[in-house]
Parts: structure tokens; C-alpha cells; sequence
């Protein structure tokens, strides 16, 4: 297992305590729970809520969450293509992304909805991607598999999901 996730966020992570030793099926089961985690977290909220220590708003972590699922999706499912290579991908600029996307105008109703969408179709490309085997290689994290990428994805989400929290328990 690659160490790059813990030693990027510690072990466990500083800010949203995730466990980077956890089983593979214990993150898909976080991962397919958060339309649900993100919709009762949201609860009466707009998703317009903020605070000053957080970059986003509420409903553009839920756009960069699903935005993020999907992008690692397809690079799961390219890679399955890859011939048994490690299927080279690049970092994204997520800020850019958020900008072009206008995450923080988006409604809570569409930004649940890309989540949902997004968590389907992760959950399909990373079943093909177990069965196949397949490697990506990341250009800062280097070689992955498919369990370090599910790692660094249920990770990201729940960093998120914490800070959705924060910034809805702060906005109450």
C-alpha cells in the first residue's frame, strides 16, 4: 500500500480522522453511502452556507466530491483498456474546475443528483477495475492500484463530508 495518502494527511488523517488501514470493501460502503450521508448532512440547509476557513461553500464540496468520484471512474475504466499497463493520469486542477462549473451557484438539488450519479457509476467502474487488476499511475502518488485508489477516493469524500459538517454546524 502506497504511503502517499498518510503521509500527505497523517494516519489518521489530522482533520477528518480517517484510517488509511482500512479494508477496501469498508470504503466502497462509505463511498455508496454518501448520497444519503450528504442529504441528511444537508438536511433544511441551501448549501449556500460557508465559513470564513473553508474555500468552498457547502454545496461545492458536494460538486467536488462527486466531480472527483467521477474523474477517478473513468480512470479506472481506462485503465481496464490499458492492456495490463498502469494507465498514466494526471492531476486536475480542482479550483479551475470548481470555477467552470460554478460549483458554488449550484442548487443543493443538482449537486445531490451528480453526487448520486457520480457514486453509481464509481461503484461500476471500480468493480471492473477489481476484476481486471488494473493500475493507474498517478504522476505525485506514482503506481496505484485499485485499492489505493479507492482509498484516496473514500478519503476525500469523508474529508468533505467533515467539512460540510463543520460548515453547517457553524451556520446553525
Amino acid at each position: 500500500m502506497s504511503a502517499w495518502g498518510s503521509d500527505a494527511y497523517g494516519d489518521p488523517c489530522a482533520v477528518c480522522g480517517y484510517d488509511w488501514g482500512r479494508q477496501s470493501q469498508t470504503d466502497i460502503a462509505l463511498v455508496e453511502a454518501l448520497p444519503d450521508e450528504f442529504t441528511a448532512a444537508l438536511g433544511q440547509a441551501n448549501g449556500g452556507e460557508s465559513i470564513p476557513e473553508l474555500a468552498w461553500n457547502a454545496v461545492a464540496y458536494v460538486m467536488h466530491v462527486a466531480d472527483n468520484l467521477r474523474i477517478w471512474g473513468e480512470r479506472l475504466a481506462g485503465a481496464n483498456d490499458n492492456g495490463g499497463q498502469p494507465l498514466p493520469v494526471l492531476a486536475y486542477d480542482q479550483d479551475a474546475l470548481a470555477v467552470v462549473r460554478s460549483y458554488p451557484k449550484t442548487s443543493k438539488g443538482s449537486a445531490l443528483w451528480s453526487l448520486q450519479w457520480s457514486v453509481a457509476s464509481w461503484l461500476d467502474a471500480v468493480a471492473a477495475a477489481q476484476n481486471a487488476g488494473s493500475r493507474l499511475l498517478h504522476q505525485e502518488a506514482g503506481v496505484l492500484t485499485v485499492g489505493e485508489v479507492i482509498s484516496m477516493n473514500a478519503h476525500d469524500a469523508h474529508h468533505h463530508l467533515v467539512d460540510v459538517r463543520r460548515i453547517l454546524a457553524a451556520n446553525d
